[in-house]
């Protein structure tokens, strides 16, 4: 018996057989109709989020992590770290006042150049 697998055509019969005591069956899945363009954005979003745009106009000044989430109305650190600075660190957009001591209580994040290019690309460049 043969099954479609979407716009690949049919796949091979499944194979069966028999192993000492055991019973093995070969069952064949179709390759995944996948984009090279969907491939590389696998795990990312397209866009900002609001709340990472709300950071990146917040940071045209050094801001500490309680300011920011003050003006994103969130109050878990740990999931506005993953959620929110994390992506924005990782693409360059804004930057630690002190790297080496990220969880310092002076700690501040500031607008990189490629962060103010954003933003005035996006007409949000003035306060």
């Amino acid at each position: 018996m043969t099954g479609l697998s979407g716009t690949s055509g049919t796949l091979p019969t499944p194979q069966s057989w028999q192993e000492g005591s055991q019973f093995v069956q070969t069952l064949w899945q179709p390759k995944a109709a996948c984009t090279e363009q969907v491939a590389a954005q696998v795990g990312t979003k397209l866009a900002r989020s609001r709340h990472q745009v709300e950071v990146l106009t917040k940071c045209r000044k050094a801001t500490g992590l309680v300011d920011l989430l003050a003006v994103t109305a969130r109050t878990d650190r740990t999931k506005f770290r993953h959620q929110v600075l994390a992506p924005l660190l990782a693409e360059g957009l804004i930057e630690m006042t002190i790297p080496d001591k990220p969880r310092s209580s002076s700690l501040k994040y500031w607008l990189t150049d490629k962060g103010r290019v954003w933003l005035e690309a996006r007409g949000k460049g003035g306060e």
